[in-house]
C-alpha cells in the first residue's frame, strides 16, 4: 500500500489535474485502490479536488481534477560549512519560501559539539516556518565529508574534526520528522529526488 502512495503521490506531483482514471490507466493500477488511496490523501490535506475536466465522447461523469495541497507542508534544506551555513525553505513543489545565510555558530566544531550548533541553526529557521505557516515536513543538509546517507551518519569531515557521527537520528527525535544528510556537494539532488517523488 505505501508503494502505491508513493506513485499516485509521484504522478499527481509530476502531473497536476489528473483524474482518479488517468492515474488507475497510467500506473496500471485498480480504479478502487486509488480511489480508496485518494479518498485517504483528500482527508489528509495532501490532496485538493479541483475543477471538473471534460466528458468523454462516450458521456458519463466528468472526471474531478486532482492536485497537490501546495500548502501541505514545507522542507527544510541547510548548506552547512565550517565558517557559515545556508538556509532555504521550500514547497512541495520546489517553490523557494524563505532563504537566508548565517554565520557557523562558534566557528570550528568538534563532533560533540557539530549536532548543538546544527540544532541551532535549524532553531534560528524555526521563526521564519512561523511565518510561512506551513508545518515542516523533514529537514535535510548537506556537509562537506565523506557521509553514509542510509545510516544518516557523518563517517568524517575533516573541516569538523569530525568521524561517526549519527546526527539524523539525533536531529529528527528532537524536531520529529524525518532528516536527510549527505556530502554538500550530492545536497541539492537528495533533496530533490528524496523530497520531491
Amino acid at each position: 500500500k505505501n508503494a502505491h502512495i508513493s506513485m499516485i503521490a509521484r504522478k499527481l506531483w509530476l502531473c497536476p489535474g489528473i483524474s482518479r482514471g488517468e492515474i488507475a490507466r497510467s500506473l496500471d493500477l485498480y480504479r478502487s485502490t486509488v480511489t480508496n488511496i485518494m479518498n485517504s490523501l483528500i482527508e489528509n490535506n495532501l490532496v485538493l479536488e479541483e475543477n471538473e475536466g471534460e466528458a468523454t465522447p462516450q458521456g458519463g461523469r466528468k472526471p474531478i481534477c486532482l492536485a497537490l495541497n501546495p500548502r501541505f507542508g514545507c522542507v527544510m534544506g541547510l548548506e552547512i560549512q565550517s565558517d557559515w551555513c545556508r538556509a532555504v525553505v521550500i514547497d512541495l513543489f520546489g517553490t523557494i519560501l524563505f532563504s537566508a545565510e548565517y554565520p557557523f555558530p562558534g566557528g570550528d566544531f568538534s563532533s560533540v559539539d557539530f549536532p548543538c550548533a546544527v540544532d541551532s541553526l535549524v532553531e534560528a529557521v524555526m521563526p521564519a516556518l512561523g511565518n510561512i505557516g506551513m508545518p515542516l515536513l523533514g529537514i535535510c543538509f548537506g556537509v562537506p565529508g565523506i557521509v553514509d546517507m542510509m545510516r544518516g551518519v557523518i563517517v568524517r569531515s575533516d573541516p569538523f574534526t569530525m568521524r561517526d557521527c549519527a546526527i539524523a537520528h539525533l536531529i529528527s527525535r528532537k524536531y520529529r520528522v524525518p532528516v536527510i544528510v549527505e556530502n554538500d556537494a550530492n545536497s541539492a539532488n537528495t533533496r530533490l529526488n528524496a523530497f520531491g517523488s
